[in-house]
């Protein structure tokens, strides 16, 4: 018996162990779908959801300037149209900008330390003169 009785508290130990490890794994995998959930299903600031809530073209998109682009957020294709009264960038000199499905402008910064790689091929990472924060740089022709 008295081996029985030295043996419990180590018992005890482990599943009050476990238990805390349980907790843990219960606290980390809230804070996983909280940052999950804050994460904007339409990726940036110059798009909104869009009706229906999934889609698989974006032609199954009721509004004509959505969009149906998968969400890391939900993991899933969503429709996202341009959000109400949003001032698209644009370049200076009325240079052409190439754009991310019909609408979206490929955004760049100028802190990057890869040049070659903020844009594609034939294109330079300028401020957008439309926009005065000078902070927003689009890619735009040479």
């Amino acid at each position: 018996m008295k081996n029985d009785h030295q043996n419990l508290p180590v018992i005890i130990s482990c599943h009050s162990f476990r238990l805390g490890y349980f907790l843990e794994i219960i606290f980390i995998t809230c804070i996983l779908v909280s940052i999950h959930a804050s994460i904007d299903a339409c990726y940036d600031t110059l798009r909104v959801r869009s009706a229906p809530e999934t889609c698989i073209h974006s032609i199954d998109c009721y509004d004509s300037n959505a969009e149906c682009i998968y969400s890391v957020a939900e993991s899933r294709h969503i429709c996202c149209k341009p959000r109400p009264n949003i001032i698209l960038p644009e370049c200076p000199a009325g240079r052409q900008t190439p754009t991310v499905g019909k609408y979206m402008p490929i955004l760049c910064s100028l802190t990057n330390s890869v040049d070659d790689d903020m844009c594609p091929q034939g294109y330079e990472c300028l401020p957008s003169v439309n926009i005065d924060n000078g902070e927003l740089h689009i890619c735009c022709a040479i």
